[in-house]
């Protein structure tokens, strides 16, 4: 089916004849569609820096979950868990101490609460791929202590009934995503 997309890749939205391929691009617009772009341009911009930021977060999970080799493995994982993660969610808690400290644009749910709560549950996920076969990784269930506003978003995005609900019920993926 690739072959068929205008860029040769996955995934892709069909909505109302429009054709959208690349992933973030395809978030953002549903996001404007749906009412999760924020009310302002300022309030965009910011949703749109964390959903980057998350882009970052998960080039080094990618890394990790696909390594073949055990000890390139493990040593990714430690760098992620000792240098990554921290560097990142420190940039996100004060990402969200300057909008006010309960949502990272704006004063609603955007697009950009809803990437951080995705790659979050990555991290808290025993089952996570790019931990397997790795030790040390237990901080990673008790990192976000340390970043309190971090940790409160993404709990309370997580209760939002819609997603409580779908992470409770979804299918369960081959690919463990």
């Amino acid at each position: 089916f690739k072959p068929t997309t205008v860029l040769g890749q996955l995934p892709i939205l069909n909505w109302d004849g429009l054709e959208l391929v690349q992933s973030n691009a395809i978030a953002r617009f549903i996001a404007k569609k749906v009412g999760l772009a924020g009310s302002t341009e300022e309030d965009f911009v910011h949703a749109d820096m964390i959903l980057e930021h998350c882009v970052d977060y998960l080039n080094a999970m990618i890394k990790m979950r696909f390594e073949k080799d055990a000890a390139a493995k493990q040593t990714l994982a430690e760098t992620f868990l000792t240098k990554t993660l921290p560097n990142w969610l420190a940039g996100a808690e004060k990402m969200l101490k300057a909008r006010g400290g309960k949502w990272y644009a704006g004063n609603q749910l955007t697009f950009g609460d809803l990437a951080v709560q995705h790659v979050l549950f990555w991290l808290t996920w025993a089952d996570e791929k790019g931990f397997v076969d790795v030790t040390g990784c237990d901080a990673r269930f008790t990192i976000l202590d340390g970043y309190p506003l971090v940790k409160a978003n993404y709990e309370m995005v997580g209760q939002i009934p819609e997603i409580k609900n779908y992470i409770e019920t979804r299918p369960e993926s081959k690919m463990g995503l």
